[in-house]
């Protein structure tokens, strides 16, 4: 990177980044018409330019929430046609940003951190105990029931944690996410990578025995028959209603 921090105008940044001499997330200064010199990415120049003339210089990581902030702030202070022009203004550098990324996902990009193991070992344990306990008759079977979900939630929810901090800022999986405008969530990346969790029956009631695997992993035999106890009779149902 060896035009890393040098500094740019506007003009001479949109030339390097046109002739391959800097990319959209590297680090630059840029000196604007103010005289001001701003340490900022070709990325979040370019953004800016798609806000309206008079809106302060927003020199960080734009998200959904973001987006949503620096519509309501224009809002607040400019015309409903000037809004509409930023919303459009916004949907086409959206547009042009993905179209130039070609973000794609991959199974590889579904990390597996080392320590899943020992997690599920370890909620295996805290599982038996509860177990020997159910049959000493010091707790009830509902008592065992939330017990055995609180343990396997506390589990998933720690795998997830550790499998998205994991992830580099660059990992396609990353960058969807925290984007906040997709539909990839937190729970989706849970069951790719970390774990599948618990499953509902045809009743509505949790089933006590958790999905330990994940989908890039792959699901035992007894595991898939186990998560699909619902569809297995919504399609029984419906056959009974046409038959």
């Amino acid at each position: 990177k060896p035009l890393e921090g040098k500094l740019f105008d506007t003009v001479e940044m949109n030339l390097a980044f046109q002739s391959g001499q800097v990319k959209l997330r590297q680090k630059i200064k840029v000196r604007f018409e103010d005289g001001q010199d701003i340490e900022t990415t070709p990325g979040r120049v370019f953004f800016n330019q798609a806000l309206l003339p008079g809106m302060s210089f927003v020199n960080e990581a734009v998200g959904a929430k973001g987006i949503q902030e620096i519509v309501m702030k224009a809002f607040n202070r400019f015309s409903k046609d000037e809004v509409q022009e930023l919303v459009d203004n916004l949907k086409d550098f959206g547009f042009w940003g993905s179209t130039l990324s070609g973000l794609s996902l991959g199974i590889f990009d579904n990390k597996i951190i080392p320590e899943k193991d020992k997690l599920i070992e370890s909620g295996d344990k805290e599982i038996a105990e509860v177990e020997t306990n159910f049959r000493k008759g010091l707790i009830t079977n509902e008592e065992k029931r939330v017990l055995t979900e609180e343990i396997w939630t506390r589990i998933g929810d720690d795998i997830a944690k550790k499998t998205l901090a994991s992830l580099t800022p660059d990992n396609p999986v990353s960058i969807i996410v925290e984007s906040g405008g997709a539909r990839a969530t937190t729970e989706q990346i849970k069951q790719l990578s970390g774990m599948r969790g618990f499953s509902v029956d045809p009743t509505g009631k949790i089933v006590e025995l958790p999905t330990k695997s994940n989908y890039r992993q792959g699901l035992s035999v007894f595991e898939y028959f186990t998560s699909s106890r619902g569809a297995r009779k919504g399609v029984a149902d419906r056959a009974i209603k046409t038959g």
